[in-house]
């Protein structure tokens, strides 16, 4: 009995580990999915890495994603009449800039 207890405490540490909300018991749980925030909220290296990426880019959404791996935002937004996706690390890293009208402007680091 003692060594069931143990297990059980064991999964449900890993399990709260894994978890980078910390909201819920659940391993793969759904507090990990994207989160609608303000425009205001997003942190300033991330819109200057978004202006780097794209001269003129204004965001019009952002939602953010926080994972065991960091936080990223998703930003959508224009510049000179074209509509743009980005997703930037916290840090300011771009891992993935999308030019919407045209497929062809996908690029992933």
């Amino acid at each position: 009995m003692k060594v069931l207890r143990i297990i059980l405490a064991v999964s449900v540490v890993s399990c709260f580990m894994g978890c980078a909300c910390m909201k819920c018991m659940k391993c793969k749980c759904m507090c990990m999915q994207d989160e609608t925030v303000q425009l205001s909220a997003i942190p300033k290296v991330v819109t200057d890495a978004a202006a780097a990426t794209v001269k003129g880019f204004v965001a019009t959404q952002a939602k953010v994603e926080k994972e065991k791996g960091g936080t990223v935002y998703e930003l959508e937004g224009k510049a000179d009449g074209q509509e743009y996706e980005m997703e930037i690390t916290a840090e300011g890293k771009v891992i993935r800039f999308k030019l919407e009208e045209e497929e062809k402007g996908e690029h992933r680091d």
